[in-house]
């Protein structure tokens, strides 16, 4: 069985499609030889075991430019998905970060929810996309 259209809200709420409350972005793709020292990366098994990542989750430590740390940054209320995997299932896996994490990029295997303003908040993030 599948549901209909949403014909009725609580008062006060309002429909609003997804991408007006967070801008898109793949991540960092970097060889072998990066990977094991520098910055915190935030990667496809953080995002895949956890609801909520807290920095003490993300273990993965990547090398890269003043261009990459701006352009693939992680901070804290960023929705991450998983985009690729070996089966359907584990497509579309998300978790909120937390925690802010210093300098923390996101792994190319994930793609990052930016929030566009404070209407979504970190928990209902949380909630909603699990």
């Amino acid at each position: 069985m599948t549901a209909g259209p949403l014909t009725s809200l609580p008062s006060g709420w309002s429909l609003t499609p997804v991408g007006d409350l967070l801008t898109f972005k793949n991540g960092l793709n970097k060889g072998k030889v990066f990977f094991g020292y520098g910055t915190p990366i935030v990667n496809y098994m953080d995002v895949f075991r956890h609801t909520g990542i807290r920095a003490s989750d993300v273990k993965g430590l990547v090398d890269v430019s003043n261009a990459e740390r701006k352009a693939f940054s992680a901070r804290k209320g960023d929705v991450l998905f998983t985009r690729t995997s070996e089966t359907p299932e584990e497509v579309g896996v998300s978790a909120v970060l937390l925690d802010d994490i210093e300098n923390a990029v996101f792994s190319g295997f994930v793609l990052r929810g930016r929030p566009v303003s404070h209407r979504l908040t970190s928990n209902y993030a949380r909630y909603c996309f699990s």
